[in-house]
């Protein structure tokens, strides 16, 4: 089933933002945290439709990821070392990431 950019941004914001509830957990009372907590259970029911939507608009092939059509492996160096960075980061925003790769795109 193919997904149009526009569907795979509006789900991706959405999985972003039920994402963030749980993230956010701090303010969830010590009942709502209980593994067998219907919030729990919620949120691990997510978990998997996360991986699945990742699954779905990121496939693997060939021995790398392939984002919107792009292949991140035959990005630039530079490129890939900050997509790399901005994957493992607890603190880079997607815009920082846009101003970094913009950055490198400059100095080409």
């Amino acid at each position: 089933m193919s997904q149009t950019n526009d569907s795979i941004t509006k789900k991706s914001k959405d999985l972003q933002y039920k994402v963030s509830t749980y993230i956010h957990s701090y303010y969830m009372s010590d009942s709502e945290l209980e593994y067998n907590s219907d919030n729990m259970q919620n949120c691990l029911n997510l978990i998997l439709e996360v991986d699945e939507f990742i699954k779905s608009s990121m496939p693997f092939i060939n021995g790398t990821w392939t984002m919107l059509g792009m292949e991140i492996s035959s990005m630039p160096e530079k490129d890939r070392e900050v997509f790399e960075e901005w994957k493992t980061s607890c603190k880079m925003t997607y815009d920082e990431l846009k101003e970094k790769l913009f950055e490198n795109h400059k100095q080409k």
